[in-house]
């Protein structure tokens, strides 16, 4: 049996922040579009290490770097079909149209009148 290798959440955040540079020790500005889809109207729960926030979408809100990497890293999987050839092609989409305006003052935290912490 080939040996496979298991990443836990914390690396793989680390993997995103490395990619990134964002602290997960900081805080940030973020919004989380609305998406077509009869998904993309509800809001958004986001739980790291037994933090939970209930972000609504379309609305500046500011959340811990652990919080945007952690949105930043849900991807999913779709099969693709090329049309020429019919091979199929998985390829990884971010799960979520988000939007990073930087990092948040302590006057941006009046922001989070539309963000629902649990």
């Amino acid at each position: 049996m080939d040996k496979v290798n298991m990443l836990t959440k914390e690396d793989s955040l680390k993997g995103v922040a490395t990619k990134t540079g964002i602290d997960a020790n900081k805080k940030y500005i973020i919004q989380i579009n609305e998406q077509g889809d009869a998904d993309g109207l509800f809001n958004v729960f986001a739980s790291v290490n037994g933090e939970s926030y209930s972000i609504v979408r379309g609305h500046k809100v500011v959340v811990p770097g652990y919080i945007l990497l952690s949105l930043m890293d849900s991807i999913y999987t779709k099969q693709l079909t090329d049309k020429d050839t019919g091979k199929k092609n998985m390829k990884d989409i971010l799960r979520f149209s988000l939007t990073n305006f930087g990092e948040a003052s302590e006057k941006d935290n009046k922001l989070n009148r539309k963000l629902l912490s649990t």
